[in-house]
């Protein structure tokens, strides 16, 4: 009530068996309380934390408006962008380095009565990601096994160690996109704003602007660091050379003493070189798809 205040607050849980733990229960569960418990408890940090949990999780806000207005304060992103999946990264960092390891543990754990059901995991598994306690091995494969949409968006934000490592996360979730093709178009097109979200979380966490920059940079290196196959290769004395047109278009000459020869002997198909340039021929059509 308006006339509520720390006072009163404070005057109504003497007595009472009502501990920190069951306090920070009821500021995820109502944060109408969060400032008074936040300053009764001298929590640092409650509301950022909370509202993080609150924002990261698979609910559209329909039912209290005033939620979300206090979630426009801690981030730019849109109520629509939350939703789908993005992710603030630095509002994270913000807020764990305010609360510490062992309070955003107690938020953590508290975060089951920010929803019904189930909704919560999604800021979890941002949390768990963000602070590498799960390694890109691993989500890989729990992705590959289940498709977990929320898991897929996790996975960028796993701490990079370098460019080659950025370049393996995002040729992961352009696969995840080829892989949706074998299904019907609905969970086609689920998916596909799953990974939409998840390059934009990748771009973020690489401080890319947004994911089309991300995306141009990638595929470019994809270029330069195959820039050695491109160049004419004699392998047993067939010369290979695996060409680009003007448009992107990827192609594999094959000649024997200056004779074009329409495929790739036989004898040669399981060649080391020949098994890298036609790998290559494959990513590069891709692309060019």
């Amino acid at each position: 009530l308006p006339e509520d205040n720390i006072e009163t607050f404070t005057q109504a849980l003497k007595g009472t068996s009502i501990n920190e733990k069951r306090l920070i229960e009821v500021a995820m569960y109502a944060p109408q309380w969060i400032d008074l418990i936040e300053e009764y408890l001298d929590f640092k940090g409650l509301k950022i934390g909370a509202y993080y949990f609150m924002a990261h999780m698979n609910d559209q806000y329909n039912r209290d408006q005033r939620k979300f207005a206090t979630i426009a304060r801690f981030t730019p992103l849109e109520k629509e962008e939350l939703f789908n999946g993005a992710f603030d990264i630095d509002w994270f960092n913000e807020a764990y380095s305010i609360l510490g390891e062992k309070r955003f543990a107690m938020l953590y754990e508290a975060a089951k009565y920010t929803s019904d059901g189930s909704r919560h995991t999604r800021a979890r598994k941002y949390a768990d990601a963000t602070l590498g306690k799960v390694t890109v091995i691993e989500l890989e494969a729990e992705i590959k096994e289940k498709r977990n949409k929320d898991l897929l968006m996790a996975y960028p934000l796993i701490p990079l160690t370098g460019e080659d490592d950025l370049l393996r996360r995002y040729a992961f979730i352009q696969k995840f996109r080829k892989e949706s093709r074998q299904f019907g178009s609905q969970r086609m097109t689920s998916e596909g704003k799953a990974v939409e979200m998840a390059l934009k979380n990748l771009a973020s966490c690489a401080g890319y602007a947004d994911s089309m920059r991300l995306t141009l940079r990638m595929e470019t290196k994809v270029i330069d660091d195959s820039r050695a196959l491109l160049d004419p290769m004699d392998v047993e004395g067939v010369t290979l050379h695996l060409i680009l047109d003007e448009i992107g278009k990827a192609e594999i000459t094959v000649k024997k003493e200056g004779k074009e020869l329409k495929s790739i002997p036989a004898k040669l198909k399981k060649h080391e070189t020949v098994l890298a340039l036609t790998e290559l021929k494959k990513t590069l059509t891709e692309q060019y798809r």
